[in-house]
């Protein structure tokens, strides 16, 4: 890679690693049960995923969904599969305050949330959109 090149965002190696995997569910618990299943079988293997924490508590009233090591960086995983895009980008807001979180990830099956910022605080925001997969 060429310094003139964007190093590729650790939030997007997980996007594409966890759109690569098939994962059945129906609500949004059954979701992070089969992404959880999935991050604890790729850390063992240790690649790319170097650790994983499920229900994260970033502070009193912060806990994200996942806190995923993506080549030992922090990426901030939150599921969704309600919830208005005002509130997600708040929520989303909120974590991407942490110091502890360096890009986050949106995973969800709501079509309303894909236009959300791709930066907030400072930190890359992705989208993993999973409309119309599983179910």
């Amino acid at each position: 890679m060429t310094d003139e090149q964007p190093r590729p965002l650790a939030a997007r190696r997980l996007r594409d690693w966890i759109l690569s995997r098939r994962m059945t569910f129906g609500t949004e618990l059954e979701l992070q049960d089969a992404l959880a299943a999935r991050l604890y079988a790729e850390a063992i293997i240790r690649r790319p995923i170097t650790g994983f924490g499920r229900e994260v508590r970033l502070d009193q009233h912060n806990r994200i969904d996942f806190l995923v090591e993506v080549d030992g960086i922090p990426v901030g995983v939150e599921v969704k599969i309600h919830g208005s895009r005002a509130d997600v980008v708040r929520q989303l807001t909120r974590y991407a305050a942490f110091p502890e979180i360096h890009e986050l990830l949106l995973v969800t099956t709501k079509a309303i949330h894909h236009n959300i910022p791709t930066e907030l605080a400072g930190k890359p925001v992705v989208l993993c959109s999973l409309v119309g997969a599983a179910l």
